[in-house]
């Protein structure tokens, strides 16, 4: 019985060992010591708007919020020194429930493509009203800005001039995005980077915004991949915004629900982990808004995929979760896939293109395992992400590949090809061989393999039962 038991041991362990390749643990090579911080505004896309300080802009635009109407008028003044005066909003933005409501002064000249308004040349204090539609269906994925009776989140229009936006009374006007209504700001500072945290008095976050605050600093600090943005302003907003976050260039703004416990968030079906960090890494990415370097179009899975992997990575690295959380996160999402994901061509990326945030962070995950492994931990992949924000032009598939290579100090291409050309999913980078037998449990209740695995031990030790009842009945 003693020996059968531990022959059915023996083979649990040996079939379940494979897997479970516990990682060396190092930081990426010091890469951007001398790297000083960027003017964010030269990035910002035209059609995004813009709100530009005082001193570079004749024109100003001074904002109400009326919260009985929950609308906010914006009234312009100054426009003599100008011949022409245009506001536009995106069709995106339209698409979001942003809507002019009232105008005075404006002939609207929208169109299919955009929705634009030129100041009659006549009216001396011309004015927009903006409105926000649709807000009942909160869980809707383009539902990005509110308008309640306590605050408003507004995006800011485009302004041709340029002009410079400010409140008349309680606000906070950032480039990209308007919070109206009464707010806290907290601020930090890494090196030539400044941070601010802009919260609605009505906002109740799950994280307090000092944490979250200092998180972003420390992210700062840590994330050494070169060039960043001398300031960054992150916005709290609550119901009936939606769940998560979305980012533009230096801006970004998450639901107020967000935590820093990724695990607790895995099990909601999301995988969001560290909302905060991942929008974050995305004012990081240089690729995306950058006008020097840009990614190819098989390489578009990269900026999600970066994203959501680098919540986890910061996360660990600020212990805000330890090594085994790393490990359970990325071990449980790699067993939740959305059919087949080609990442490297969009049209199978899966529903709602999710294949590019979850496979796309396994695949990382097992990149940055690679990397430290062939550099006896010296390297990671802070430093192909280095390469590819100070890349000169579009970083193609090959180009990407070609940094792998210099970074790991051998060729990843064929594993590269098969992880991102084809359907195939990797075995995730896993750090610690303390969590080696929660995961063996985990593998043996939760995977077709661990099932065959129990199945084989249990026949075994009815075997041995049956043999022992044999040998008392005779």
């Amino acid at each position: 019985m003693r020996q059968l038991s531990l022959v059915a041991v023996l083979i649990i362990c040996g079939l379940l060992a494979a897997p479970l390749v516990p990682s060396d643990q190092g930081t990426a090579t010091a890469q951007s010591t001398g790297d000083s911080c960027l003017d964010p505004q030269s990035d910002i896309a035209l059609q995004n708007g813009i709100s530009v300080p005082r001193s570079e802009a004749n024109v100003t635009g001074h904002l109400i919020y009326d919260q009985s109407t929950q609308t906010l008028t914006i009234t312009y003044r100054n426009l003599s020194a100008t011949s022409e005066f245009w506001v536009d909003l995106t069709t995106t933005h339209y698409n979001r429930g942003v809507r002019v409501v009232n105008m005075t002064g404006f002939a609207n000249l929208s169109s299919d493509i955009g929705y634009s308004f030129r100041w009659d040349g006549r009216t001396q204090h011309p004015s927009l009203t903006l409105s926000i539609i649709d807000q009942q269906a909160s869980q809707g994925e383009n539902h990005e800005y509110a308008a309640t009776p306590h605050w408003g989140f507004f995006p800011v229009p485009s302004h041709a001039p340029a002009t410079n936006l400010s409140f008349d009374g309680e606000g906070f006007v950032g480039d990209q995005f308007i919070l109206a209504g009464p707010n806290s700001v907290y601020t930090a500072s890494s090196g030539c980077q400044n941070i601010r945290l802009i919260v609605p008095q009505t906002a109740n976050l799950s994280e307090s915004p000092s944490s979250i605050v200092n998180s972003l600093a420390s992210a700062s600090r840590q994330f050494d991949v070169g060039p960043q943005y001398s300031y960054v302003n992150a916005y709290a907003v609550t119901d009936p915004i939606r769940r998560g976050g979305a980012a533009e260039t230096h801006e970004f703004w998450v639901h107020d629900s967000a935590t820093f416990d990724f695990g607790s968030e895995y099990w909601g079906g999301v995988i969001p982990a560290n909302t905060w960090l991942h929008e974050y890494t995305h004012t990081r990415q240089l690729f995306t808004v950058n006008s020097s370097v840009q990614l190819g179009d098989q390489m578009w899975w990269f900026t999600e995929a970066s994203a959501s992997y680098y919540a986890v990575d910061l996360t660990t690295r600020q212990q805000y979760a330890g090594p085994c959380e790393y490990t359970h996160y990325f071990w449980n999402v790699s067993r939740t896939r959305m059919g087949t994901v080609v990442l490297s061509n969009q049209s199978q990326w899966g529903p709602n293109d999710q294949g590019q945030y979850r496979k796309g962070a396994v695949v990382l995950s097992a990149l940055d395992q690679r990397i430290r492994n062939e550099t006896n931990g010296r390297r990671t992949l802070d430093d192909v992400v280095y390469r590819m924000n100070t890349h000169n032009g579009t970083v193609t598939y090959a180009d990407f590949k070609q940094i792998v290579e210099q970074v790991a100090g051998t060729s990843l291409d064929a594993w590269l090809d098969t992880q991102i050309t084809t359907s195939t999913y990797p075995e995730p980078g896993l750090r610690e061989s303390a969590c080696r037998w929660h995961l063996t449990i985990q593998q043996l209740i939760y995977t077709n393999k661990g099932r065959a695995v129990l199945a084989m031990a249990a026949l075994i030790v009815i075997a041995a039962g049956y043999r022992i009842y044999q040998w008392q009945q005779n």
